[in-house]
């Protein structure tokens, strides 16, 4: 009969009372003197700030340290579990409601046929994710624009995410005697596939509101370039790094990377075989 010894307390706390591994070191005078002149160490200002003014601050302290000593190493960390399933429908429930009551609201004061953006300027995050995934739509083909869709129901569920509204900027473009109206921005991504992890792309990549057609579109020449298409998956996150803003890996079908992230994709786009998910 095997035998199996009863785990103390002592066991759960080993690795934070006894550590090892690249990113452990003993706290010295000398050590800490060292984190406070690199600015490691954040401010009580910079704890307290807002997630987006935080990251922005992050951007920037580490463009600067960028040129420094590097003090730490790295260590993988496993990639957390995606949010409950029942509990990001309920919450794209709730937002669905609030979708309508505006457009219903829009509609009795107004005759024409769109207005006010597609996403409330107010808007409100409910979940601070740490990563995004979504299924793909098609992308490849002569007279396909290779633009990908992200669900609006995603962006009204953690707006600061996609640093919506305050960083994009409203322009018009008049076209058969109606003008379109679009909200954009144009941050800085590191696209790659998770087949060529080192062939890595840094570039500006055109995110926007159109606002007729009440939808949220991004476009990065890599990912088609990668050979993304239909029902292929990115992982987005929105990072701290000097070089890039976000950060966009391909996992096309058939891979493990893909076997994997198919499982963080829990909630289905209104009207549409593709699927989204947050961590």
């Amino acid at each position: 009969m095997p035998f199996f010894r009863e785990c103390t307390p002592q066991d759960e706390l080993r690795r934070f009372l006894d550590p090892d591994g690249p990113v452990v070191y003993l706290l010295t005078e000398e050590f800490l003197n060292e984190l406070i002149n690199t600015e490691e160490i954040p401010s009580e200002m910079d704890t307290a700030s807002s997630y987006s003014s935080h990251r922005r601050s992050a951007s920037r302290k580490a463009g600067e340290r960028a040129s420094k000593k590097a003090l730490f190493g790295f260590e993988e960390i496993p990639a957390p579990p995606p949010l409950p399933a029942n509990l990001l429908g309920d919450l794209l429930q709730e937002v669905r409601r609030r979708r309508k009551a505006r457009r219903t609201s829009r509609a009795a004061t107004t005759t024409e046929a769109v207005g006010g953006t597609p996403i409330s300027r107010e808007a409100k995050n409910i979940i601070a994710p740490i990563a995004f995934y979504m299924t793909l739509s098609k992308l490849q083909g002569p007279n396909i624009p290779g633009e990908s869709r992200i669900p609006l129901e995603a962006i009204e569920l953690a707006p600061e995410y996609w640093g919506w509204p305050d960083e994009y900027k409203r322009a018009e473009s008049p076209r058969a005697g109606k003008n379109r109206i679009y909200w954009n921005w144009k941050p800085k991504w590191k696209v790659w596939s998770a087949e060529m992890p080192n062939e890595v792309t840094i570039q500006d990549v055109h995110m926007y509101m159109y606002e007729n057609s009440s939808d949220f579109r991004f476009y990065a020449r890599p990912l088609v370039n990668a050979g993304a298409d239909l029902g292929d998956i990115v992982r987005i996150r929105r990072i701290a790094h000097p070089d890039a803003e976000y950060e966009c890996v391909l996992a096309r079908q058939g891979t493990a990377e893909f076997n994997a992230w198919i499982n963080y994709c829990t909630q289905q786009v209104r009207n549409s075989a593709r699927r989204f998910g947050y961590v």
